[in-house]
């Protein structure tokens, strides 16, 4: 099953599971490797003792005519059958068989190597794209709490200003910052979603 539930936490481990299970990338690895692994098969199989029956079943009717008391015609059929079983077995055959299936032995390591090495370089794009969606996450909360003091600040400065004790441009250079919080906030958790969305994908 690939796929990650929606309420599932997406960890490393199930980040990796993920990529392994539903990468083409590895897929056409290991198609490879299977097509050799069939390849060497039909190699082999040529080379097995091969089993011929032949059964043959003939019928010849005679037709004999006489009249009984009853009138009736009677007729006499008799048949013949025979049956035939051979075995062909290829014993020798110069070497042919045998360099065919240590080339394909070949490609059939050849075709692991690669699914291995298919297999690694997922698990470090995994680990590195993990590593940016955490960053990222850290980052969304950390842009999200500068939102909230700079709003907090700006409403103490409202009240204090309606109080007399600060200036109109404090309230303005107050709402400029919540205002680039709120825009790095929403800068931070698009971020974060793209990291994740490539991490899941």
């Amino acid at each position: 099953h690939c796929g990650i539930l929606a309420n599932d936490v997406l960890t490393l481990e199930a980040a990796i599971d993920q990529a392994l299970c539903s990468s083409p990338r590895l897929a056409k690895s290991r198609a490879g490797r299977h097509e050799q692994l069939a390849v060497k098969g039909v190699i082999s199989s040529r080379y097995f003792p091969k089993v011929t029956f032949d059964a043959r079943v003939s019928e010849i009717e005679k037709r004999i005519s006489y009249q009984q008391l009853s009138g009736r015609r009677h007729v006499m059929r008799s048949g013949s059958s025979n049956a035939m079983v051979s075995l062909d077995w290829l014993l020798y055959d110069s070497g042919l068989r045998g360099s065919q299936i240590a080339e394909a032995e070949k490609q059939i390591e050849g075709n692991a190597f690669a699914v291995e090495a298919t297999k690694e370089q997922l698990i470090i794009e995994i680990i590195e794209l993990f590593r940016e969606a955490q960053f990222r996450s850290a980052d969304a909360v950390h842009q999200l709490r500068v939102e909230e003091r700079a709003k907090g600040s700006l409403a103490i400065t409202t009240k204090l200003l309606q109080g007399g004790v600060t200036s109109a441009m404090d309230v303005l250079l107050a709402k400029g910052n919540a205002l680039d919080a709120s825009l790095r906030r929403m800068d931070a958790e698009r971020a974060k979603r793209d990291a994740v969305r490539s991490e899941e994908h």
